[in-house]
């Protein structure tokens, strides 16, 4: 465990919440409550949630993560939210509780729990007096598998009728509360792709590889289930949807007449999207709403244009894995290798200004210790099978975080997971000197 690890901010006496009952793995639920702001007041939300959440203000989208930790070390955000506020305001959190073991996602308790702050004064807190529903268009527990890395799917029917709000329950506070040191990410604006027509719907190429969440409008004269496949690369020009057991789609029940839909929860990534329909679709728009990660590049040029073409297309491939945390790769997995990882902090120092990322990358690491001594094969990890020499590679990338960045104080945090660290590897050496 990382020491002198927890730095949570007052939370006003905000609680965890959930609906009432005992939830089932693939959840999703709604809460909803209203606040006045004075004058020109600022407010600033503070929040965290198990284990995907978004916010919406007045209507508007103004934040949306994945938790990307341990339920023993449980990150949360502080987001100004001043620009999307009102005298009078309604905020709606949706959160998809996963509940089910992936490469990417360690269960812990359903639950948000959030304060909203005025000053140094709360003027909402997450207790029973939220209201809450289960958000019935999206199917709960469905557990449609992407990949055994990556994890589950959805599917949404846009015909669903929503029940009426209750009070929330309050559970138990999470405790070890650390405050995420990386900026929220950022959703980027609509693009407009290229699209064909095909005989069971269409073909969309978005023109390179893109990361980000699903948005789809168009009008259909029928009540059918569109699925949208989405992959890197084309077979008989389709996208291959099922490759082995992996299946790379995802499902929304279109309602007769419009249909506007975006999902803040899961990430996908390609260039291509295929839309499958029952009946044809007008009016189409389908893409991926690119979610990024703001950094400050610093300016490296080259001589050679082909060089420098090189250059530019690995640092786009370096930002497009960079999110609630490092990720192998945007498409079929997301995990956060401890040897890709260290690949990607060197290029980083190269690349970006800043080292907050990549310090809050280590201290992630270190907080999924195994009871051997051992680091997990990704972080945060449900599923895991060590790969010890992994866990020797998080050594120097630490050595090499405080090299560039100068951050000594980051040892003080680790110093007892680089003990036991240590001893797991210096405990198994035998006679003839091997491990």
């Amino acid at each position: 465990m990382i020491s002198a690890m927890c730095c949570a901010d007052e939370w006003y006496g905000a609680k965890r919440i959930w609906e009432d009952g005992t939830p089932g793995p693939d959840t999703y639920v709604e809460f909803r409550g209203e606040f006045d702001l004075p004058g020109s007041s600022g407010a600033i939300l503070q929040i965290t949630a198990d284990s995907f959440s978004a916010v919406y203000l007045n209507g508007k989208l103004v934040f949306f993560s994945g938790c990307g930790d341990y339920p023993r070390y449980k990150l949360y955000d502080r987001v100004d939210i001043t620009c999307a506020c009102r005298e009078h305001n309604e905020i709606l959190i949706k959160v998809w509780y996963v509940g089910f073991p992936s490469q990417t996602y360690t269960v812990g308790d359903p639950g948000v729990m959030f304060a909203i702050v005025c000053g140094e004064r709360p003027i909402l807190i997450s207790d029973s007096r939220i209201l809450c529903r289960r958000d019935t268009g999206y199917r709960s527990g469905y557990l449609k598998t992407i990949t055994v890395q990556l994890g589950i799917s959805f599917l949404y029917d846009s015909n669903a009728e929503l029940p009426e709000y209750r009070n929330s329950t309050e559970l138990p506070a999470w405790e070890n509360l650390v405050k995420r040191e990386a900026e929220p990410l950022v959703l980027m604006d609509r693009a407009v792709y290229t699209q064909t027509g095909r005989s069971d719907g269409f073909l969309i190429d978005m023109g390179g590889e893109r990361v980000g969440f699903l948005e789809l409008s168009f009008f259909s004269p029928t009540r059918q289930t569109v699925t949208v496949s989405y992959g890197e690369r084309l077979e008989d020009v389709a996208v291959p949807r099922r490759i082995g057991e992996r299946d790379f789609s995802v499902e929304y029940i279109a309602r007769p007449g419009k249909n506007v839909y975006l999902n803040p929860f899961r990430r996908l990534a390609g260039r291509y999207l295929q839309i499958h329909c029952e009946k044809p679709l007008s009016g189409l728009y389908a893409g991926l709403r690119e979610v990024v990660r703001s950094v400050k590049e610093k300016p490296v040029h080259f001589y050679d244009p082909l060089d420098q073409r090189i250059y530019d297309v690995s640092v786009n491939t370096l930002k497009k894995c960079m999110h609630e945390h490092y990720e192998d790769c945007p498409w079929r997995e997301q995990g956060m290798y401890s040897l890709d990882s260290r690949n990607q902090m060197l290029c980083g120092y190269v690349a970006f200004e800043g080292f907050g990322y990549q310090r809050q990358n280590l201290l992630l690491m270190a907080a999924g210790q195994r009871d051997d001594g051992l680091l997990p094969l990704c972080t945060p990890a449900g599923i895991d099978i060590p790969i010890p020499v992994y866990s020797l590679v998080y050594l120097k990338s630490l050595e090499e975080y405080v090299t560039n960045s100068g951050d000594k104080d980051v040892l003080n945090l680790v110093s007892s997971v680089v003990d036991r660290l240590m001893r797991a590897f210096s405990d198994r050496v035998e006679q003839n000197g091997l491990i």
